[in-house]
């Protein structure tokens, strides 16, 4: 049994590393199409029409290929296209920004008024 096994165990590897590149584009797919369904309209044509075409080809990739390493580069393809999301949301969280918001003006900002106060711990046992 343990010689069967060991032959097999190349075999058995494949199949995991599938199985495993499967679930990363599910789970790629999945979170991409939830970006692009909340943040599509901040997108051009083009960069969604990209994004669009890289889902499908994920998604069509996972369910026909048996090797681990096409789904992988799907996967990278997916991802890379997908960055256009990311740099339109931060473009627009930098805008959102006040002007004087930053670190600089964080220094300059007054400082709260400090109140020394004395304390007496007092032992309750004491008492």
């Amino acid at each position: 049994m343990t010689r069967d096994a060991e032959s097999h165990s190349d075999e058995d590897r494949k199949k995991k590393q599938l199985a495993e590149a499967r679930n990363e584009a599910d789970t790629l797919v999945y979170s991409v199409e939830k970006s692009l369904k909340e943040y599509g309209d901040k997108l051009t044509e083009a960069e969604k029409k990209e994004i669009e075409e890289a889902l499908e080809r994920c998604r069509k990739v996972k369910e026909t290929s048996t090797d681990s390493a096409d789904i992988r580069a799907s996967i990278d393809s997916l991802t890379k296209a997908s960055y256009k999301i990311s740099e339109h949301l931060y473009k627009a969280s930098g805008a959102q920004t006040q002007p004087g918001a930053g670190p600089e003006a964080q220094a300059k900002a007054p400082e709260e008024e400090v109140v020394e106060a004395e304390f007496e711990e007092v032992d309750k046992k004491e008492k």
